[in-house]
């Protein structure tokens, strides 16, 4: 009765009574020399840039019966690496050059893909190849695990910082700062801060800020909109170029400043030099009177605030109510109050200033929402 062999590392098992003179020969070298080479031989092949099979004979020399196989050579594609359908641990490299992976699989089984310049423990259980662990009860590194292979690219992390992605660079981490900081964004990344103040009911909101500087006109148009039910234009130190002007206002509705006569106004005016009550007044105006003879004088100045109530409407009508002091061409002051109105139900979206005669030199014009609880 001949040799026959066993089915996953094809030794041979000569049989009951033959190889008479000749048993060590086969027991040295079908035996002995293979269960070396399964347990502990390497293999260095190089493969062509196509599938390759490993090479499998029974009681002699071949391939995958080899523990380490390395696979070398050029390629222009993933490939695939063919075992036999038989048990069998493989320590699996992936020397090839060309950026490709290969695949270690059966030939009518699935298989595990090893990427280019990698090694991996591998086994077929004599269908599919599969890895052959699954979990470590521990594992120490040399460096830190990089990001793109699922770590952090840290050795440590500070206790209770909050990490920060960082694309596949090492993870960035914020400490917590002073008691009570909370986590802000501003913008681009996350930071520790202190919490913003609440603030109160009837608080202002400080939204946007015009410096006139020689200019024909001073247009507030930033933020207007439906956040608030009324804003608030505060006017600091505004200086005109000519002497003995009045101030006016437009307002921009329906995408446009409204120069028509749509206005109504009722401008009280005590003047301090006289003593006297004056009053501008129109119910059909191409504008809103705010002051009337405004000095040029090298210390004279004006300031108001201007209340626009309820801009984002588009059923009603839009109203203001305003205050303000300037230094008058006659050497006094004048403080003025008043209320005014724009018959345009379209949204309100800015307001325009200007001197009846030149331009407003400077001042700031600062545009706060007034919060509605």
């Amino acid at each position: 009765m001949p040799s026959s062999y066993t089915s996953s590392l094809r030794l041979t098992l000569p049989a009951t009574g033959e190889l008479n003179g000749t048993w060590g020969t086969t027991v040295n070298t079908g035996i002995t020399q293979l269960v070396d080479t399964a347990v502990a031989g390497y293999v260095s092949i190089a493969m062509s840039d196509a599938d390759y099979t490993l090479s499998a004979a029974n009681g002699s020399t071949d391939e995958a019966r080899n523990m380490f196989v390395d696979m070398t050579g050029t390629l222009t594609a993933a490939r695939n690496v063919i075992c036999p359908t038989a048990e069998k641990l493989y320590f699996f490299k992936n020397s090839t050059t060309g950026g490709y992976a290969l695949t270690l699989k059966t030939s009518g089984g699935t298989g595990i893909s090893v990427p280019n310049g990698k090694s991996m423990v591998l086994m077929c259980d004599g269908t599919n190849v599969i890895d052959a662990t699954s979990h470590m009860s521990s594992l120490t590194l040399a460096s830190a695990l990089p990001v793109a292979s699922g770590g952090t690219g840290a050795t440590s992390l500070t206790a209770n910082n909050v990490l920060l992605g960082n694309g596949t660079s090492a993870v960035q981490a914020v400490a917590p700062g002073t008691s009570g900081n909370v986590l802000t964004s501003n913008g681009s990344t996350w930071q520790s801060t202190a919490p913003a103040a609440p603030a109160a009911s009837g608080a202002v909101v400080f939204l946007s800020e015009v410096t006139a500087s020689g200019s024909i006109t001073v247009d507030v148009e930033t933020a207007f909109s439906s956040t608030y039910d009324a804003y608030m234009i505060v006017c600091s130190a505004g200086v005109v170029q000519t002497n003995n002007v009045l101030l006016y206002a437009q307002v921009k509705v329906g995408g446009s400043y409204d120069t028509g006569s749509n206005y109504q106004y009722h401008t009280a005016i005590p003047v301090s030099a006289t003593g006297s009550y004056n009053a501008l007044v129109s119910g059909g105006n191409d504008s809103i009177s705010i002051f009337s003879t405004i000095s040029n004088a090298a210390s004279a100045s004006f300031s108001f605030c201007f209340y626009v109530y309820a801009p984002a409407s588009t059923s009603l009508a839009k109203n203001f109510t305003f205050t303000g002091v300037c230094n008058t061409n006659a050497g006094g002051m004048q403080a003025v109050t008043g209320s005014a109105s724009n018959n345009s139900t379209s949204a309100l979206t800015g307001v325009r200033f200007f001197a009846s005669s030149g331009n407003i030199q400077s001042g700031k014009f600062r545009l706060y929402g007034i919060k509605n609880s």
